[in-house]
């Protein structure tokens, strides 16, 4: 395993990434690199990226899919019978994941709860795709957020 520092912020962007731009973790530098459909540079970065295959790993961002199961694992934390029921329904229905959130979001505390977990899961999700990528953080990733109160 390799140590490099990583730009944890560019990472994270990258792996939420909802704009069509493809991102590569370059494994020499620690740092995110982009090819943005119709900028200047989109050729070079391209030709880069193809010249130095085991340089560059692609980062798949993260779709509705991962924020599916990210919430059904939440469920098994809500105490609350009914509010789970309801949403385990929900999210297996149309537009499941879209009503399951609007749910979430009427119940507060479980929406404070689901945020601080879903951060928690994605700082894990980046932890093993470097692992995967053999590399080992220098730096610390920043900590969750933690939302203690809607307002």
């Amino acid at each position: 395993m390799h140590e490099l520092t990583i730009d944890w912020n560019e990472l994270e962007l990258a792996f939420r990434e909802i704009s069509g731009t493809q991102n590569y973790f370059d494994l020499r530098t620690g740092s995110v690199v982009s090819v943005v459909a119709g900028y200047e540079d989109e050729d070079e970065v391209q030709t880069l990226i193809q010249q130095h295959p085991s340089r560059f790993k692609a980062i798949a961002p993260l779709d509705a899919n991962y924020s599916r199961a990210v919430l059904s694992r939440f469920l098994n934390k809500i105490s609350q019978k009914q509010l789970r029921a309801e949403l385990e329904l929900t999210l297996k229905g149309p537009a499941g994941l879209t009503r399951s959130m609007e749910l979430l979001k009427a119940n507060g505390a479980y929406m404070s709860a689901y945020s601080r977990y879903e951060q928690e899961t994605f700082w894990l999700h980046l932890r093993e795709f470097l692992s995967a990528c053999d590399v080992k953080p220098t730096n610390r990733a920043p900590e969750p957020e933690l939302f203690h109160e809607v307002a």
